[in-house]
């Protein structure tokens, strides 16, 4: 089985509400942990890595 790699881009302010969706950043974490993904990296761009756990 491949492993799986998402990418995900995802912008914030600087009170870490995601734009356009107005979820908090840790929650979009929480949902994406309970979809099997975990977070890899994230970089200054709101850019996150996702690894799928299978």
């Amino acid at each position: 089985m491949s492993e799986g790699l998402a990418r995900l881009t995802v912008t914030y302010d600087d009170n870490h509400k995601v734009i356009n969706t107005g979820l908090n950043i840790l929650t979009v974490i929480r949902l994406m942990r309970s979809e099997g993904l975990s977070l890899i990296e994230k970089d200054v761009n709101g850019t996150s890595y996702w690894k799928r756990e299978d």
